[in-house]
């Protein structure tokens, strides 16, 4: 009897065991098939990525932070396998390291305390500038992604390269922002697909702070090499006022920050009165030359007691070269350069203006205008426009 109640209660201890600890298992059941165009995130630091390369706003499946979700249609986005492509892209000389291809992003190779060589390739959370996809040589497989390097110590002025993904991913063209305002510091703040080209937006500085300028440019390619164009200073510090008169030889050169115009300005002398001549190098308006004039016309621009155009055979353009005595007001960390057909040149900050007794050459985001304060006789420089003035 009691062998039995014995086996009784086993027989039941099993049944309630093998009841209660076993939940309805679906280990034979198909996964749920990825939705068309999503990767599954197979890394740590990997976003979520879709069919446009745009990065998912949640969580990865891993935990892991994911980067933020690129703009729009309108400032572009590349496509996951363009994407990895990015990931072992060519890269040119940069920051003193060499041409090289990248492992994950980065050129091998640099030891930790030589600096480093980075693509911006839009696939890890840290990537502060998506890549875009713009259509710069017709066949629509063309990209522009941004990339930052040094030395060791703190970063250098960041590139924007540029890609063809056809028939293999390879540059053709670079654009260092080094080369446009002598700063330690440039960083791009957003890449702006408009047509065949690209807005590059940045911003610059020295030091930590010092100095703050933005920029923008339009950037194109033939397939080979990147053109520069539209070289815009946008915003700044506030401006300031330069005297003539405290420049030994009393003879001042600057240009635009757009680096399209270059002026001299003299203050009055003994055998000379005070003069401003600005030279516009793109322009597009077309004047019918004088007979009286043999030489070129259309681009000059005089002012002393009157304001005209003149008539001239050569270029004050290297009156603002940096070193130079007239260039010798220049506040280095204050007064950028830029870069122009015969060098660099120190440019006139937008705000600020530049004076020789009655003459004064104000330097603003729509035009270079000077003044003859006495006359009231002046002329406003644009690339689109000009005006002459005469009371």
């Amino acid at each position: 009897m009691r062998r039995r109640w014995f086996l009784v209660v086993v027989a039941l201890w099993v049944m309630l065991v093998s009841g209660c600890g076993a939940a309805p298992s679906n280990a034979g059941a198909p996964r749920p098939a990825t939705p068309a165009g999503l990767a599954h995130v197979t890394s740590a630091g990997s976003p979520h990525t879709s069919a446009t390369g745009a990065a998912s706003e949640g969580p990865s499946a891993s935990g892991a932070r994911s980067s933020p979700t690129p703009p729009p249609d309108g400032t572009g986005s590349t496509a996951p396998a363009a994407l990895r492509e990015l990931l072992t892209a060519p890269v040119p000389s940069m920051c003193g390291h060499p041409a090289g291809r990248l492992v994950d992003g980065a050129l091998p190779g640099i030891a930790r305390y030589r600096g480093y060589v980075h693509l911006f390739t839009g696939t890890k959370p840290d990537d502060r500038v998506a890549p875009v996809r713009v259509d710069l040589t017709g066949d629509g497989t063309d990209i522009a992604a941004v990339a930052s390097c040094s030395q060791g110590g703190v970063a250098w002025p960041e590139w924007v390269l540029l890609y063809s993904e056809k028939p293999r991913l390879h540059l053709i063209g670079q654009f260092d922002l080094g080369s446009i305002a002598a700063t330690e510091h440039a960083t791009v703040s957003g890449l702006v697909v408009s047509g065949d080209a690209v807005q590059v937006q940045w911003g610059t500085t020295d030091g930590c702070c010092t100095n703050p300028q933005e920029w923008s440019a339009t950037l194109t390619s033939n397939g080979s090499k990147a053109t520069v164009t539209r070289v815009t200073q946008v915003g700044g510090a506030p401006g300031r006022t330069v005297d003539v008169q405290s420049i030994p030889g009393g003879i001042a050169g600057f240009a635009t920050p757009s680096g399209n115009i270059t002026c001299m300005i003299m203050v009055e002398a003994k055998g000379r009165d005070p003069s401003v001549r600005c030279d516009i190098r793109e322009f597009t308006w077309s004047l019918t030359r004088p007979s009286s004039c043999p030489l070129a016309y259309g681009q000059t621009f005089l002012l002393s007691e009157r304001a005209r155009l003149g008539c001239v055979g050569d270029t004050v353009e290297g009156v603002a070269a940096p070193g130079t005595p007239e260039t010798s007001w220049r506040v280095r960390g204050l007064d950028a350069t830029i870069s122009v057909p015969s060098g660099r040149a120190v440019t006139l900050g937008y705000g600020s203006a530049m004076e020789a007794g009655d003459l004064v050459c104000r330097s603003r985001r729509t035009a270079l205008t000077c003044t003859n304060d006495r006359t009231h006789a002046s002329f406003t420089l644009a690339r689109n426009d000009y005006t002459i003035t005469n009371r």
